[in-house]
């Protein structure tokens, strides 16, 4: 057919309402076993690129009106803001001919929030800030809500016409609600791209304040805001874990509201600032200045991919001497998962080098796990040091040490006798840890002998 021309058609059953994609009701009184005589009249054509189905269940149908430049589509739990009127298609089936039901030139509600009928939020999700589209849904989709009242009558479908005005990105970056993410004001490039994701040197400002008190604590700009921004290395434990975990995905230039648990922020950390008390739920607006992007490291070259793996571990032991134990761990293991994944080495200096690296960051694990007392943890990272390097020295300490904590104190001592063997410098060290083993197994064995003297004792 071609614009305004009009035609009669037959349609059989298997072609109309029983066809097996067909996802509209019929009419009341039609049955879906029925032959349709149809008088259709084309009215208008749109273009394949500005009609298409949307919604979970594939029947709400869009038709755009006004594209926009972005790419971003607001979804649970972002916030929105959308103009937006509802009517009953007209008898002609133009988009616009009848008379709204509701008109409103500003609708503001929270994604999910379950304020704004599914319908809505579901052709919501399908468009970009500023763009504007004609949706046709199931009535069904948007009744029952706050937000939009119902229509008058009970048509099949209702059109909706609306004009995404705006939204602020909202994240939950823990999926429980103690680290949310509100953009405040974009930033200048696409995401994820120009986002900080892996460790990076950032800059940035912020400043905090105690939710119930509203007191500020942190203000990096000063009272004449004129300061220099904070510069940091992500990944660290420098900043608290939510301000860490959040400015990841974030662009240059965007500022952001950050609300977090105390868990999140600063329980458990010396850097506590005066007037945040233990336990307290605290909101920083954190603005990204700028960030040193990492290059692919997965494409480096050999070599490169050593020196760095070699930084990541050094950073590692930074973290791990300023007792930040989660940041050492996450260090050591990003170096460790580099190494290992180094499968185009060239020289047996770099296989050898790779190596030192990979059997250093194993240590350093146990060692971690030996600080929070998982010993059994400690144990494995040992193994797969030594078998990465058979006789390195720290490792065989960390094993006996390992050994001893679980009351193995004969394979305690046997690693402790290995490791002055390989480490002469060590002998006096390994020689006063076996003689404190003796003393621990002597104990270990009067312990259990009284534990059996009062079991036959009872009995």
């Amino acid at each position: 057919m071609v614009c305004q021309q009009r035609c009669q058609l037959t349609i059989k059953p298997e072609y109309g309402y029983k066809h097996k994609d067909c996802h509209m009701k019929p009419p009341k009184g039609v049955s879906i076993d029925e032959t349709m005589r149809v008088d259709i009249k084309l009215l208008e054509i749109y273009s394949k690129d500005d009609v298409r189905v949307v919604g979970a269940n594939e029947d709400i149908y869009k038709t755009i009106k006004q594209r926009s430049e972005s790419w971003e589509s607001p979804r649970e739990p972002y916030e929105v803001e959308v103009s937006c009127s509802a009517r009953v298609p007209a008898p002609s089936g133009r988009h616009g001919e009848s008379t709204p039901y509701f008109v409103a030139p500003s609708l503001k509600f929270t994604m999910g929030s379950g304020t704004a009928p599914s319908g809505l939020e579901e052709a919501l999700s399908s468009m970009t800030q500023g763009e504007k589209s004609v949706f046709s849904c199931p009535t069904q989709y948007v009744k029952g809500s706050s937000l939009l009242p119902d229509p008058t009558h009970q048509p099949d479908r209702v059109e909706l016409d609306l004009h995404l005005l705006r939204f602020a990105q909202v994240r939950d970056m823990t999926g429980n609600g103690e680290v949310m993410k509100r953009r405040i004001k974009e930033g200048t490039g696409q995401f994820p791209m120009d986002c900080p994701m892996a460790d990076s040197r950032l800059q940035i400002h912020y400043r905090g304040h105690v939710v119930d008190t509203g007191q500020e604590f942190v203000n990096t700009r000063g009272g004449d805001s004129t300061a220099q921004p904070l510069e940091f290395d992500s990944g660290m434990g420098i900043l608290p874990e939510a301000i860490d975990m959040t400015v990841r995905l974030m662009t240059p230039g965007e500022i952001s509201l950050i609300t977090s648990t105390s868990q999140y922020a600063y329980d458990g950390r010396p850097d506590r600032p005066p007037g945040v008390p233990e336990g307290a739920k605290v909101e920083w607006e954190v603005e990204l200045i700028n960030f040193q992007k990492q290059p692919d490291w997965e494409r480096a070259e050999p070599l490169a991919k050593i020196q760095h793996a070699g930084e990541l571990k050094d950073q590692g032991n930074i973290a791990f001497k300023a007792g930040r134990l989660k940041a050492a761990r996450s260090k050591y293991t990003k170096a460790l998962r580099l190494a290992e994944r180094i499968f185009d080495i060239e020289t047996e200096e770099q296989a050898e080098a790779a190596s030192v690296v990979k059997t250093a960051c194993l240590v350093n694990l146990a060692n971690c796990a030996q600080r929070e007392q998982q010993f059994g943890e400690a144990l494995e990272w040992c193994n797969k040091a030594l078998r990465e390097s058979h006789n390195h020295a720290k490792a065989l300490y960390r094993r006996a040490m390992a050994f001893s904590a679980l009351g193995e104190f004969d394979k305690a001592q046997e690693d402790f006798i290995k490791w002055k063997k390989v480490d002469t410098s060590a002998a006096a060290d390994a020689d006063a840890q076996i003689a404190k083993l003796k003393l621990q197994q002597k104990a270990a064995n009067a312990k259990q002998k009284q534990q059996f003297r009062n079991f036959f004792d009872r009995t």
